[in-house]
């Protein structure tokens, strides 16, 4: 579903976009064992979260910081077959 495609996958997090949420800027969801959050990716910052604790987002906001330049070439590429 390109709507939300998962882009990467570690300890039973699971990080997807979502392109159906308006012109927001690039985000990322992501979900674990009935947990939820959103992140901004530029900077990276947390807009909301369901669930997590505060390990498990310092862990999240870790892997944005340490793959951002991942996660910003998949924002642009899945954004652009949007259009």
């Amino acid at each position: 579903m390109l709507g939300s495609p998962q882009v990467y996958r570690e300890r039973n997090f699971v990080f997807n976009m979502f392109f159906n949420e308006g012109n927001e800027p690039p985000h990322v969801h992501v979900f674990r064992a009935g947990c939820k959050a959103k992140f901004w990716l530029s900077p990276v910052e947390e807009v909301w979260s369901h669930g997590f604790n505060s390990a498990e987002l310092h862990w999240i906001v870790e892997q944005l910081r340490n793959h951002h330049n991942l996660f910003m070439e998949r924002w642009n590429d899945l954004k652009a077959r949007q259009r």
